[in-house]
């Protein structure tokens, strides 16, 4: 089974450490009944979502931002109508997600998705 979230063993010299000057983007969270799932075409975690504990992120509203991450991946806009679109963190490189000692909370403010798995 896959991980939901990222890996937390090893951590050290991997991740951003965290202190108080640090922006983060927290994953997002539903407080209702919808589920949302990875936007991004052809990720194997494309049939879990984030009730599942899927480590899901929202588009940036910075419009640069956005952008850059639309460049970067083949974003399925329709998946999560007339929910949002979310990118889950594996298309992510772990220097973008921000650790407090051994508990990740997220990913820095300016953090850009890197890769896409392969379905």
């Amino acid at each position: 089974m896959l991980s939901q979230t990222p890996p937390t063993i090893n951590v050290d010299g991997v991740y951003t450490e965290w202190n108080e000057d640090t922006d983060i983007i927290e994953p997002a969270r539903t407080l209702d009944d919808r589920s949302y799932y990875c936007c991004v075409e052809g990720c194997v975690s494309g049939t879990t979502s984030d009730k599942d504990g899927l480590w899901l992120f929202a588009m940036p509203e910075k419009e640069q931002l956005m952008s850059a991450w639309d460049e970067r991946l083949p974003i399925d806009y329709e998946r999560n109508r007339p929910l949002s679109p979310r990118i889950c963190f594996r298309h992510f490189d772990k220097s973008n997600f921000v650790r407090r000692q051994q508990r990740l909370l997220g990913l820095k403010q300016d953090a850009l998705p890197v890769k896409v798995e392969p379905s």
